[in-house]
């Protein structure tokens, strides 16, 4: 049974691990909504296009309930997205952060703070110009993460973002990203699905070869005489050896958009909710009955 399983491997360097959190749903999106852009990176190559590409480090902090203590570091890429307000906001896949739980035989350790930097690559050993990013919103049913800085990096404008319903089998397709860590780089790849439903979500099925560390990295299409923004990789697929089969999972950018856009317009409001939970589950932990100190 197990030889005819469909392995799947997130494009992030780190070990597959499941967990879940309450969704946050966006408002229905609509075109008279679009945030107001400011600082828009202007991109006629894909030489330009790379540039908003950003290789992520995550470290995060893991402890059990009985006090174990854990941490982990993560790698993949990201995307700048846009810029609204005094914020330039990025968007990568939500397991390039790391999952909300780990186990370890019996042991269960739980997500507690993380630290999410953009830096030169894996290599780079100078922290001293990472620039620090604050999670806004996780999605783990879209496989979505939206961050932000107040540090300038490049965005893409409206007129770079594509309909990635558009998208035909065997049209050539470019995925930016930091394979391994290591280096930017721009792939060329085919689309052999444009669109496909992978567990109710619709997914773009990708022919390129990609590596761990690429999660989160934009791919493009041509449309007229420029370069646009398609979507974001986010999985390749294992051949029946257990090798990479070159064929990539992407979620396609109409199901980013009005989710980022949404985000990003309460971006104050989603983050003191989730703050405001998080004390919530503490003091419920802290005091396990009410009005019993533990």
């Amino acid at each position: 049974m197990y030889k005819k399983l469909t392995h799947i491997i997130a494009a992030a360097s780190l070990l597959g691990a499941s967990s879940c959190c309450s969704v946050i749903k966006p408002q229905e999106y609509h075109e008279k909504n679009r945030i107001m852009l400011q600082g828009n990176h202007q991109a006629n190559s894909l030489d330009q296009l790379i540039d908003t590409s950003y290789c992520l480090r995550v470290k995060a902090e893991y402890k059990t309930k009985e006090g174990l203590n854990l941490q982990k570091s993560f790698l993949g890429s990201g995307f700048g997205y846009r810029k609204a307000g005094e914020y330039y906001y990025l968007i990568t896949n939500r397991h390039v952060l790391g999952g909300k739980k780990h186990r370890y035989g019996p042991l269960v350790f739980h997500r507690g703070k993380t630290l999410t930097s953009i830096i030169d690559s894996k290599f780079d050993q100078d922290t001293s110009d990472d620039i620090k990013l604050e999670l806004v919103y996780e999605d783990p049913i879209k496989d979505l993460a939206v961050l932000r800085t107040k540090q300038k990096i490049n965005v893409l404008g409206n007129s770079y973002f594509g309909d990635s319903s558009s998208l035909k089998y065997g049209e050539e397709i470019y995925v930016a990203g930091f394979p391994g860590g290591m280096f930017k780089a721009m792939t060329k790849g085919v689309v052999s699905n444009p669109l496909r439903n992978f567990r109710g979500i619709k997914t773009n099925i990708l022919s390129v070869r990609i590596m761990q560390g690429n999660s989160g990295g934009p791919f493009f299409a041509k449309r007229g005489n420029k370069y646009v923004w398609m979507g974001l990789v986010r999985a390749y697929i294992l051949n029946g050896r257990g090798l990479n089969s070159e064929l990539v999972m992407a979620v396609p950018s109409n199901e980013i958009i009005s989710i980022a856009d949404h985000t990003i317009r309460h971006a104050d409001e989603i983050i003191k909710m989730v703050a405001e939970k998080k004390k919530t589950a503490t003091e419920k932990k802290q005091n396990p009955v009410p009005g019993h100190p533990k």
